[in-house]
């Protein structure tokens, strides 16, 4: 976030840990997995060092970043110039994003799914290498799920609205909603509360269907209504089962441009195993990691399961082993917890580069040292 003027507190929290708007707001985004963002690297590494951050001492503290799993040359290497060359850092290493989620998983090889914000990834990670030649990637997560949501309630006429853009209060046991001036909110900060809203409806109203049948069902799951800002309440209805059935079958998306030829998630696990060398195929298998936190879905690692059990995917023979921890946590933070546990190493404290070693090889120093 960028704010008008320096040194200004942060948005307050309400009593539901909605942030409070400020009109000196707004929201920017990065605009690449890819490309790096210069400024708003610099930025947040600035904020951080700040005594309203965590007050670090870069030329202090070494520095472990995560990158795509899809290799970039150009990425990794930007990276590493701003955090030496800006920073100062005393050393740093880079890991890709899907080894560090294999290693949280308790495992150095394994045929990983990360379903992500913006991409869904697939890779076959061998003792703690990303195969690039494995590497399946789309341009669907949770985004473009909660982008199908917002088109799903506009279709019903209910509108999703910021939680601070309405006050609700109780009197007598009645509620009341009453609306509230946001004309002085930035737009991308609105954009970003509603972002948000959606994101509770999915997580909260949507699981995987156990079979087809019951997302053709004309009913929903029993439970409490979702209970928008205004008051709206969002009863149960089969969108909560077809909403995340379009990871495992994509002619449901209403856009098909813009999943760009995304297969289903079982199908992109089977175009990475068919990509991995014969000899690694039988302990790829017997690890399948789904991780993400698109993965957070009540039932997806089990319907996966089924699917690739009953439509042949792997052939009649072969065993295989799909694993996702029961906790949504431990899959939204994998890569992180990755970290932690790599970092934690002993024998990986030989492989950080140096201050010294970048200055006398730069990008050449971090393809040589960094998996």
């Amino acid at each position: 976030a960028d704010r008008g003027e320096a040194g200004a507190p942060p948005p307050a929290a309400d009593a539901n840990g909605d942030q409070q708007p400020a009109e000196d707001v707004r929201i920017c985004r990065g605009r690449s997995q890819i490309n790096v963002d210069e400024d708003m690297l610099a930025t947040i590494l600035y904020h951080l060092e700040s005594p309203r951050g965590l007050s670090i001492n870069w030329k202090e503290t070494p520095v472990l970043v995560t990158e795509p799993t899809r290799h970039s040359k150009p990425y990794r290497e930007k990276i590493t110039q701003i955090l030496f060359e800006t920073f100062q850092v005393n050393a740093c290493y880079v890991a890709k994003s899907a080894v560090l989620a294999t290693y949280a998983s308790g495992r150095t090889t394994a045929l990983t799914l990360d379903i992500g914000a913006n991409h869904s990834t697939a890779v076959a990670v061998t003792d703690g290498f990303a195969n690039q030649k494995t590497v399946q990637e789309y341009p669907v997560g949770g985004n473009l799920l909660e982008d199908e949501l917002a088109k799903i309630l506009t279709q019903k006429r209910k509108s999703v609205h910021p939680q601070f853009a309405y006050k609700k209060t109780v009197t007598d046991g009645s509620e009341k909603y009453d609306k509230q001036d946001i004309s002085k909110v930035h737009e991308s900060y609105r954009d970003l509360a509603i972002r948000e809203q959606l994101r509770r409806v999915k997580e909260q109203q949507c699981r995987v269907a156990d079979d087809d049948k019951l997302v053709d069902s004309v009913t929903g799951l029993p439970g409490a209504p979702f209970v928008l800002p205004d008051g709206t309440e969002i009863e149960t209805d089969p969108f909560q089962y077809r909403l995340p059935e379009r990871l495992l079958r994509p002619e449901l998306f209403s856009e098909q441009e813009e999943i760009y030829g995304f297969p289903g998630l079982p199908r992109m696990l089977v175009d990475v195993l068919h990509c991995a060398p014969l000899e690694t195929r039988k302990e790829l298998l017997n690890a399948i990691v789904v991780t993400g936190g698109g993965s957070c879905f009540q039932g997806l690692p089990e319907r996966m399961e089924k699917m690739m059990l009953h439509n042949d995917y792997m052939g009649p023979n072969l065993r295989f082993k799909v694993i996702a921890s029961p906790q949504p946590n431990e899959r939204k933070f994998s890569t992180w917890i990755g970290g932690s546990i790599l970092a934690s190493l002993g024998s990986f404290q030989q492989l950080w580069i140096s201050k010294h070693e970048w200055d006398e090889g730069r990008g050449a120093t971090v393809e040589r040292k960094c998996a």
